[in-house]
């Protein structure tokens, strides 16, 4: 009934190739749950992360849009000069308390469409929006 082969000078039957051939298909299962695991929770990880970025970046904005002093009722005199940029106007307002981010507020600018600043004295607050 026993096959006896010879390999590598051990004499080999069927019932110890089988035990081989199932002992080394258990070491796979075991080295692909190993693997599975570890994308998983790479996957976990880099998820956390992209979520932990956008709302950050969500939260920065929004308390960039935000008035600087919701309740400041002091006026402040701002003078954009002709010919200026939505760069340099954003950079004046920041400059001046306005605004809290120049960048934010440029693109956001850019984002609404709204591009037609006129130059001239502006009597503003910190609690506008």
């Amino acid at each position: 009934m026993y096959h006896i082969k010879e390999k590598r000078g051990i004499p080999v039957d069927k019932e110890s190739k089988k035990q081989e051939m199932f002992e080394k298909i258990q070491k796979r299962k075991e080295e692909g749950k190993t693997v599975r695991k570890i994308v998983g929770i790479t996957s976990l990880v880099i998820v956390a992360i992209i979520a932990i970025v956008v709302l950050s970046g969500y939260f920065y904005i929004k308390s960039a849009l935000e008035p600087v002093d919701p309740n400041s009722t002091t006026e402040i005199e701002v003078e954009i000069p002709i010919g200026s940029s939505l760069a340099t106007i954003s950079s004046i307002l920041q400059e001046n308390g306005v605004i809290k981010d120049a960048r934010i507020f440029k693109y956001y600018t850019k984002f609404k469409n709204e591009s037609q600043f006129q130059a001239g004295n502006y009597t503003l607050t910190q609690s506008m929006t």
